[in-house]
């Protein structure tokens, strides 16, 4: 059988990611092909200390270093990627994606965050164990290992033996002779255990194809029909718990993605990516109907919910999509086995703030009301239907899984705020502004397609900078103009000068998925506004991932790439180097810098380094002196200088994603009152996860705002000066 949808690459997270790794340009740091063996409790993150440092958080009394905590703003929700209604009646579990944790609720009550759980934790899939009720295994998608509870989330079991080599697609529990048998359907491929994830053995398909295997359905009969889709469009059957399998539909090379299966009593339906949805009653390679397909096919995910009828022609389909490039979110009921189905996607919209409506992501149904159901969203949360889909209601207070990438605050009224989320993919970033510090926000609509990094707001004048959309601005509160569009960039920056407001600087990051042929560099670098971000020109020779204007100076600036680079004239001149290359690594990059003062420069790197380069001079460069770095194996994307009542506090934040964790990478935010000889974590309020994307200081004294990858937007008050 051939499905004749054509062929689009499957837009997964991984695929996702690449492309933010690269638009930062540290695409080269990780290996997203590769495994880890990550230790996910972060033995060294406890302390935050990197070898060598004391115990006590690098020399600091408990007494005499300040513990501030962090404060979460910013809305709940974001990118959930699995729920489930436990089998067992304990409740419905949730995982936050991006690391940002697992989640328990009982009833109708609130999302409990289970704190015993791994830190930056995340699954794509729950499992139940068919043999005990109160073990539940959460594999994380990216490889990390398999987080495993036997007593409802009181307490968690982390086994590091799963070779997956990242992806984690589908996993499941089922029975089998002498107990309970796992089976993962993995980036790697098919993966059983018998001993409880203890260890795992690979299970080769009857197919010559090497296959990534994208979803699994079990359905409980006396034959024990097991399901594997793959990501070539293969589907294979076992009726022996996974030890042997036959071919219902041979995958070819130019097939599309299988992206859920469901099983009722009756039939198997199986989603593919570009929004189609088969039905298959017979199990067998001559019995496909095809029950939905997108026109034109766009969506990059189709999930699929079932509750049995009497017969297929009865069984109740719950179909969702994710936002594709020509197409919007779906979210589909049949109460016919899929033969008619009626759209609920108006009624969604009336639950969600956003005009795009909600990506679905995962679906569950109740066991015992299959009027009742629960789906997760790539960047809106959680919603919940009582009346199969007649009406939703958001119900993701508690759950904190929002990436916040970009931020702002008005210089002239710190009270207004505004910060930036995305999840990869088209359609699904988000602007979330505050008139109150972040104690309510509301959604920038306009916005809301553009993954955006960038951000500058004074006197509610706001600039965003958006990977592949230019850079927008905002007159008071008159509608986004686009001002800057080179289509195949990211703005990650927006810097003002110190000293002359109307001066802005936007840094454009190469985006090495989206290069134009034959001119690599046309439009990366940084580009300059003298009036205030209405029009933009862009300096020649200057490649930049970070910016730092330069106090006392109008026209001066720090920039780094592969060194930091020195100019006070607007690049009228070629901007000088100031030596930092000969310490690096090579292929080490400066990640993030900030001026201490109108003549240092503190700044931290790709591979985690921390350096203070003092004394600079444009023409002559600076002295450089490496730090005591607390982090490890995790690049430095934020560095600050606030004030305190102890005087000059120090800052950096180090991030790396939950896809590329390796075994002692140490991600979080620390301090310094010494100018750097030694670090305390600022730990307080983060769980559930640490890594943090960027550091902003505000305008008020003491005060610094962290975006966090998955977890929200964060505040900390340090005592003012």
């Amino acid at each position: 059988m051939t499905i004749s949808i054509g062929r689009q690459k499957k837009a997964g997270r991984i695929y996702a990611i690449a492309l933010w790794l690269a638009s930062i340009g540290i695409a080269a740091l990780v290996t997203l092909s590769g495994c880890s063996s990550d230790n996910a409790t972060q033995d060294a993150g406890t302390d935050g200390l990197s070898d060598g440092s004391t115990d006590d958080g690098g020399g600091h009394d408990g007494d005499e270093s300040p513990t501030p905590a962090w404060q979460r703003l910013g809305e709940v929700g974001g990118f959930v990627s699995a729920v489930a209604f436990d089998p067992g009646g304990m409740g419905v579990w949730l995982s936050g994606d991006d690391g940002s944790g697992l989640y328990l609720r009982h009833g109708d009550g609130p999302w409990d965050l289970l704190t015993e759980a791994p830190l930056n934790w995340s699954t794509f899939s729950w499992a139940f164990d068919p043999n005990n009720p109160e073990t539940v295994f959460a594999p994380n998608f990216y490889g990390r290992g398999l987080a495993v509870t036997h007593d409802s989330g009181e307490s968690f079991d982390l086994i590091e033996s799963l070779p997956f080599c990242q992806a984690v697609y589908d996993f499941e529990a089922i029975p089998a002779e002498g107990g309970t048998r796992l089976v993962a359907a993995t980036a790697a491929g098919l993966f059983l255990s018998d001993d409880l994830g203890q260890t795992f053995t690979k299970r080769q398909l009857p197919t010559e194809m090497s296959l990534e295997c994208t979803a699994l359905a079990w359905r409980q009969a006396e034959s024990g029909e097991l399901v594997v889709g793959t990501e070539k469009g293969g589907l294979f059957l076992s009726l022996d718990q996974g030890d042997t399998f036959t071919a219902i539909l041979e995958p070819y090379e130019e097939g599309v993605s299988v992206s859920d299966l469901a099983f009722t009593t009756n039939a198997l339906y199986i989603g593919f990516v570009l929004g189609v949805l088969f039905r298959n009653e017979g199990l067998s390679s001559d019995d496909f109907s095809l029950i939905y397909q997108e026109d034109p096919p766009s969506s990059y995910s189709t999930q699929v919910a079932t509750s049995s009828g009497t017969d297929a022609t009865q069984d109740r389909v719950y179909m969702g999509t994710v936002i594709g490039p020509d197409s919007p979110a779906r979210f589909l009921v049949s109460d016919n086995g899929g033969d008619t189905f009626t759209d609920k996607s108006d009624n969604l919209a009336e639950a969600t703030v956003s005009e795009i409506g909600a990506s679905v992501f995962d679906i569950a149904v109740d066991p015992q009301d299959p009027d009742h159901l629960i789906f997760t969203t790539r960047n809106d949360g959680v919603f919940e239907s009582h009346d199969a889909g007649e009406s939703f209601q958001n119900v993701s207070d508690g759950v904190f899984a929002t990436d916040s990438l970009g931020f702002a605050e008005d210089t002239e009224n710190p009270d207004h705020i505004v910060y930036s989320s995305q999840t990869g993919g088209p359609g699904v970033g988000r602007v979330h502004e505050s008139m109150d510090r972040g104690q309510t926000f509301q959604l920038l609509d306009q916005l809301s397609p553009f993954i955006v990094l960038g951000m500058h707001l004074r006197e509610n004048r706001l600039l965003v900078g958006t990977v592949f959309n230019g850079i927008w601005r905002r007159e008071e509160n008159e509608a986004f103009l686009q001002v800057v569009n080179p289509m195949t960039r990211g703005f990650g920056q927006i810097v003002a000068s110190q000293t002359k407001p109307d001066l802005l600087y936007g840094i454009t990051e190469e985006m090495l998925l989206s290069r134009p042929p034959g001119d690599p560099f046309s439009d990366a670098g940084i580009w300059v506004s003298n009036d205030d971000g209405k029009t933009w020109a862009q300096s020649p020779n200057s490649l930049a991932l970070c910016l730092a204007t330069w106090p006392g100076r109008e026209s001066g600036v720090a920039y780094g790439s592969d060194d930091v680079y020195l100019t006070d004239d607007v690049f009228s001149t070629t901007a000088h180097p100031i030596g930092l290359a000969v310490p690096l690594d090579p292929g080490d990059l400066v990640t993030a810098l900030t001026f201490v003062d109108e003549n240092t420069i503190l700044l931290g790197t790709a591979s985690s380094r921390v350096f203070l380069a003092s004394n600079c001079i444009v023409d002559t460069g600076c002295d450089i002196e490496e730090l005591q770095s607390p982090s490890n194996l995790a690049p430095i994307f934020g560095v600050a200088v606030i004030s305190s009542s102890t005087g000059p506090v120090w800052l950096i934040s180090a991030w790396i994603g939950d896809f590329a964790f390796q075994e002692q990478s140490v991600a979080g935010v620390w301090a310094s009152t010494d100018r750097g000889d030694t670090w305390y974590l600022l730990q307080d309020g983060l769980y559930p996860a640490d890594m943090i994307f960027g550091l902003f200081p505000s305008v008020v004294p003491g005060r610094v705002y962290a975006g966090m990858w998955g977890g929200g937007l964060m505040r900390m008050e340090l005592p003012p000066q």
